[in-house]
């Protein structure tokens, strides 16, 4: 062999090198994992029930303009996100559309041009989290429209995890054979730590009794509660952004068909299930 001893070059299962003293760890792996511990216990400890998984991804922050941003399941979270994706480069010279940008990449973390949590130090969060220059943004649903939306959506999607939560509750292998009086059931059953992120309650999922979010936006008026964002937070380039554009990647019409699988015993179960969203939220 060129160039190395004769005795290593091999790699372990963790990407290592093995010789024939056993693996070598990776320089600096010892400390790194501490590390991680220290900061999940911090998130966990800042922000409450979500696993720390979760805490990394929860927001989507921009330095530059001074704001963070908290992603909410069948909230519009696909086009929000496209949107701020598009008005972010926008505003940095960059011409793209929020049309240009796929689902996937729109939810894959590694991608978009705002940071992540897991970008900002511990530290730093905390005082984007306590300091009212700047703005904590949270857009909000009716919760009866969003659990309709998510069964239709998620629940009767094959393969999805929702519908494989909901199937394993059930007992079944046919999202087909779920009916909407059982989805409610299932979760009016479920700790608020258990949900899924697609139907936990909104001021749970984005941590509302741990954080004051001074932006809150309703998905019932999307596109002019967008405009009126845009404008505050990227203004010179707000007017030049089609709001008009649906890039939901699953249009269920949801808001239209609550009378069709809500009925006055179901809606009493919901508004208990999500009573505090609908004090908080005024719904």
């Amino acid at each position: 062999m060129t160039g190395s001893d004769s005795t290593s070059g091999d790699q372990g299962d963790d990407g290592s090198e093995i010789n024939a003293q056993g693996p070598k760890r990776r320089r600096g792996a010892n400390q790194e994992r501490p590390r991680r511990r220290r900061r999940a216990d911090r998130l966990t400890r800042l922000l409450g029930h979500h696993l720390p998984q979760q805490l990394d991804r929860l927001f989507l922050i921009s330095l530059q303009q001074r704001y963070l941003y908290c992603p909410v399941s069948k909230v519009a979270n696909s086009s929000i996100k496209a949107f701020l994706y598009e008005a972010e480069l926008r505003n940095a010279g960059f011409t793209r559309s929020a049309a240009d940008f796929t689902t996937a990449q729109v939810h894959n973390f590694l991608f978009g041009p705002l940071l992540q949590t897991y970008q900002v130090p511990s530290d730093m969060l905390e005082d984007m989290l306590s300091d009212d220059t700047f703005k904590r943004i949270l857009f909000v649903r009716n919760p009866a429209d969003r659990l309709v939306s998510c069964f239709l959506d998620r629940v009767r999607t094959p393969g999805s995890v929702p519908s494989k939560v909901m199937q394993r509750a059930l007992g079944t292998d046919n999202p087909d054979e779920i009916s909407f009086d059982q989805f409610v059931g299932v979760i009016a059953e479920q700790d608020i730590k258990d949900m899924n992120p697609h139907w936990r309650p909104i001021y749970y999922e984005a941590c509302s009794d741990k954080i004051d979010y001074n932006r809150i936006y309703r998905f019932e008026a999307l596109q002019s509660e967008l405009f009126r964002l845009l404008e505050e937070v990227y203004p010179a380039i707000a007017g030049s952004i089609d709001l008009g554009i649906n890039l939901s990647p699953a249009k269920t019409d949801a808001g239209k068909r609550v009378a069709e699988f809500v009925t006055p015993a179901l809606k009493a179960k919901i508004d208990a299930i999500y009573s505090v969203d609908y004090e908080t939220f005024g719904y």
